[in-house]
Parts: structure tokens; C-alpha cells; sequence
């Protein structure tokens, strides 16, 4: 025989995991739509006019035969305060 708060939690514990199993159903990961992946994708074209404090690379992969374009950006102390640690994102 179940006691009688626990006859009263029974109801809601079941409706709680069944609201979680609905929720988790809903808003499952959707699959990405299939991109095909190109030469140029990766490497942008240099941009006529960056923030100051921004350069423009690129790098180049031997092991994917590709290049890859990134942009880098300094601070303004950064070359002047040699020992303060700035974060890297």
C-alpha cells in the first residue's frame, strides 16, 4: 500500500517527465542543411577598411591544400605593456 503523500507526488512526478520528455522532443537539434564546402569559402577578400587595430590573414593548410582567411586584433597597449596578459577568445 503507498502512503498517502506519496499517492498525492505520483501524479505530478509523472506529468513533470512527461512535460520533459515532450520538451526535449520539441526542441531537439534539427540537422544542419547539407552545404558543400568550397575553395574560396574560407578565404575572404581583403577588406578595403578594417578598425583600427584589426589586420587581415590568411593562412595556409599543407594538410587541406586551402587557405584560410582570419583577421587579427591588438589592443592599442599592446605593444607598449609587454607584461599585461590579454585574453585570447
Amino acid at each position: 500500500m503507498i502512503p498517502s503523500p506519496m499517492k498525492r507526488l505520483i501524479p505530478s512526478f509523472l506529468s513533470t517527465l512527461l512535460l520533459l520528455a515532450v520538451s526535449s522532443a520539441l526542441f531537439a537539434a534539427k540537422p544542419k542543411a547539407n552545404q558543400a564546402n568550397t575553395d574560396d569559402m574560407w578565404v575572404t577578400a581583403p577588406v578595403p577598411e578594417l578598425p583600427a587595430g584589426v589586420t587581415q590573414y590568411s593562412y595556409r593548410s599543407e594538410a587541406m591544400q586551402r587557405d584560410f582567411g582570419y583577421c587579427l586584433y591588438l589592443p592599442p597597449s599592446y605593444a607598449t605593456e609587454k607584461a599585461r596578459l590579454y585574453p585570447v577568445v
